[in-house]
């Protein structure tokens, strides 16, 4: 495969998600996660799978009931009770539902699953299908609220939703849709400025606000966006939370073993320099429950209690982040689970309830990272002569030097000079005085004039590049929101507002392209090209 097609940089150069992924690619000092979950042996693992009986037949019909309504294609359902029955397998990834389908990143790790899904059909001729877990059942509303568009031109706007007093307690996922209903009209405002295709994302959104939950808003987005290559389980269903309830009755059994397990696991990561990210006490109470909607947690560990709730309704109790992983893997016939940063941080320390409940764990599998690149940044970094990779890596450093090559000879140092010399001759003035502070006053206005005059020379010099046509600083904030990754704050609305397809073309071969670095090169963070961006 051609790699050359899309730029690509080393994910140890962007700092945010380096160390996990590098771990997660067996490119670490050190190795955390078992050899199966990292090697890309999809016989051994597909062999592996071949002696269960597919999954639970209660869990698969919840699955293609909610999946019905949504509108998903009778032959994708059928898919699904093949592989329940035993054939052929799934490839799991999740997220929670945020508003409007939530940041890139969501949009990139559903796109790396189904990709993968059909890359492991055409190489073993087996079904093989993707569940995408909405993890509904979260309670940070916070962290699904807000949606972040941008016009063509590059301006972002954030709209966020709100919720009020009767609902401020749901998991997120049950929030009334007349919540996400209430801010529809600036996201169609914004959308509708990217001219022709936007009034068909605009339609889509409509539909998926016909009736529901936020939940079920967020599952019928991704599923029409998907375009029938994915399914999507609500996490707020009861049903897995009872089919669950042999294996969280297996883990409180044996609960003092994998405890003890967990916390000699968490003295490697730190022996070896790695944090541990799940904290104490949310791996000694692994469980939460269910109640109106509301998700409430234990105050301690109550053996009895919690006993008591599994055999009376079990489909209550829920499980946290130390629990999830392992029963979904459990219960779904998992070939491999698709994996962001944070995951990759945190599933190496849960081996140990792996091993405690006896569950092999699945290929990890990181979705492809990337930025959507607007042309201005080439033109940005042709004009003050460097790659745009380097641009993007390196802000700061490029443009100063761009600057600073601009201005007269000699201006920098001469500034420098100049405020040398009123902070040395202003702190002596002042010492002279018994009251002096009017007189620091004026000379703390004199050193602000300083720092005006050499940011006007900048500014100077960037004008240049904005008679050239380009917005550095409007760029800068499109490439790096809030001063991080972009895919972590802009919308997944934002490429297909902009014509980029979801299952063909440029982001689908980048996935493709990202697979297959995985099994030669590794894999690396990606500037992919917007259309329509000046």
């Amino acid at each position: 495969m051609d790699f050359s097609q899309f730029e690509c940089i080393d994910p140890s150069r962007i700092g945010e998600f380096a160390s996990p992924w590098n771990e997660l690619l067996d490119r670490s000092p050190h190795r955390l996660l078992p050899e199966s979950s990292i090697r890309f042996d999809w016989k051994r693992r597909l062999d592996s799978l071949s002696s269960r009986d597919g999954g639970p037949q209660a869990l698969c019909a919840d699955l293609v009931e909610y999946n019905r309504k949504l509108g998903a294609p009778r032959t994708l359902l059928s898919k699904a009770e093949r592989i329940f029955a035993g054939s052929g397998g799934v490839v799991i990834a999740g997220q929670q539902p945020g508003l409007f389908g939530g940041p890139l990143y969501t949009l990139f790790k559903a796109l790396t699953a189904v990709t993968l899904a059909r890359s492991l059909e055409e190489s073993y001729g087996i079904p093989v299908l993707v569940v995408f877990w909405n993890a509904g059942d979260d309670d940070d509303f916070h962290e699904v609220r807000s949606c972040t568009l941008a016009q063509p031109d590059g301006d972002l706007f954030t709209i966020s939703a709100e919720r009020d007093g009767d609902d401020g307690r749901l998991c997120v996922g049950g929030i009334p849709i007349e919540r996400v209903r209430a801010v529809l009209g600036p996201v169609r405002t914004i959308l509708g400025l990217w001219g022709e295709g936007s009034g068909r994302i605009a339609g889509l959104i409509g539909d998926s606000l016909a009736s529901g939950r936020w939940g079920d808003h967020f599952s019928r987005l991704l599923t029409t966006i998907f375009d029938g290559s994915l399914l999507v389980y609500d996490a707020l269903s009861s049903i897995w939370r009872t089919e669950a309830a042999p294996l969280i009755e297996r883990f409180v059994a044996g609960r003092d073993t994998i405890l003890s397990g967990l916390r000699k696991r968490e003295e490697q990561m730190r022996s070896l320099g790695v944090v541990p990210p799940i904290q104490p006490r949310t791996i000694d109470i692994p469980l939460t429950y269910i109640d109106g909607g509301i998700k409430r947690k234990f105050s301690d560990w109550d053996r009895q209690r919690i006993e008591g709730i599994l055999g009376s309704e079990p489909s209550r109790l829920n499980p946290n982040v130390t629990l999830r992983a392992p029963l979904q893997d459990a219960l779904f016939p998992v070939i491999a689970s698709v994996v962001g940063p944070g995951e990759t941080a945190y599933l190496p320390q849960l081996s140990p309830v792996y091993d405690g409940l006896g569950i092999e764990e699945p290929i990890r599998v990181p979705r492809f990272t990337a930025t959507l690149v607007p042309s201005g940044l080439r033109g940005v970094a042709e004009a003050i002569g460097v790659t745009r990779s380097g641009l993007y890596l390196e802000w700061e450093r490029c443009i100063g030097e761009y600057i600073e090559a601009g201005l007269p000879e000699g201006f920098s140092e001469r500034i420098d000079e100049l405020a040398g010399i009123v902070e040395d001759r202003g702190r002596r003035l002042v010492a002279g005085f018994r009251k002096g502070g009017e007189l620091e006053r004026d000379i703390e206005r004199i050193k602000t004039s300083i720092r005006k005059l050499r940011r006007r020379g900048g500014a100077v010099r960037l004008g240049e590049l904005e008679q050239q046509g380009f917005k550095p600083a409007r760029l800068r904030r499109f490439l790096r929101p809030k001063g991080l990754l972009q895919e972590r704050i802009l919308s997944s609305l934002v490429p297909l507002a902009a014509g980029l397809p979801v299952s063909s073309g440029t982001l689908a071969e980048l996935a493709s392209t990202h697979l297959e670095r995985l099994r030669s090169l590794g894999s690396g963070h990606y500037l992919v090209d917007l259309p329509m961006m000046d």
